[in-house]
């Protein structure tokens, strides 16, 4: 359960609640089970995360909300549940996403 590419987009040095990343997950060897991913707070739990579509053996693919709970430094972490064996979070990639509120 190695994930061995992150790819996401859009790349942005600020993110603010209301936007939406669409996100690929490209697993080292091929994984059959659910994957999930979602933004944590820096050190925190993973607590909303969307189900991601399995388009290959090894790519599985999803979009991340971004919500206004989630201002501050976060991690893109995945919530993956393999068919035969225990599920684990894992964080997906080691980048950190700076998610500021939007003022008026």
């Amino acid at each position: 359960m190695q994930i061995e590419r992150v790819d996401y987009t859009p790349k942005k040095d600020v993110y603010n609640p209301g936007e939406v990343l669409y996100v690929s997950l490209t697993f080292r060897d091929p994984f059959v089970g659910e994957c999930e991913i979602g933004l944590a707070a820096k050190g925190g739990d993973l607590v909303r995360r969307t189900t991601c579509r399995q388009s290959t053996n090894r790519l599985y693919e999803g979009q991340v909300y971004i919500h206004d709970d989630q201002v501050g430094p976060c991690l893109l972490q995945a919530a993956l549940t393999p068919v035969k064996g225990e599920p684990a979070t894992v964080a997906a990639g080691d980048r950190i996403f700076q998610v500021r509120p939007v003022l008026p």
